[in-house]
């Protein structure tokens, strides 16, 4: 997905590229989430997590897409943007026990593996490998973030 950085000065809502947006696939990490998951699927417009909640889950899309949304504080998007099949999400929310930054909200039908907290501290401690693997999700994440901050302040 394209990034759209000059949108937040037009009203409309900031775009990040997410096409690694916690991206996983085929890796340690993704095997050993689906292995302690539940499997839902859901409709279109569905939302996984709300901005503002609690952390219940981290959730791995094994299929379709799903729009990330963050509001202001006056429910105005201020920045967007898509995870697709292979994507980790609400990952830095469980860890830092903070509620959730964005919503996460289905695109089209989708599958995720929904992985509770207890099961997911649990898969990390004995599985130093996906754990790392964790780590560097949440650096990319970061890395994204700052260079969406970097390329708006250039605007």
């Amino acid at each position: 997905m394209a990034a759209d950085l000059g949108a937040a000065a037009s009203g409309r809502p900031e775009g990040v590229n997410a096409s690694s947006w916690g991206g996983i696939a085929e890796t340690e990490l993704a095997e050993a989430l689906a292995a302690q998951s539940t499997l839902l699927a859901l409709p279109a417009d569905a939302v996984l997590f709300r901005q503002g909640d609690a952390p219940q889950s981290v959730f791995l899309l094994k299929s379709g897409e799903v729009d990330l949304i963050m509001l202001s504080s006056e429910d105005e998007p201020v920045m967007t943007a898509r995870a697709a099949a292979g994507a980790v999400l609400g990952l830095s929310a469980l860890l830092s026990q903070k509620p959730y930054a964005m919503t996460g909200k289905a695109r089209v039908d989708v599958e995720v593996h929904a992985i509770g907290e207890q099961q997911f501290h649990g898969l990390m401690e004995r599985n130093p490998r996906a754990a790392l693997q964790a780590l560097q999700v949440l650096a990319a994440e970061t890395h994204l973030a700052l260079e969406a901050l970097a390329r708006r302040a250039q605007s």
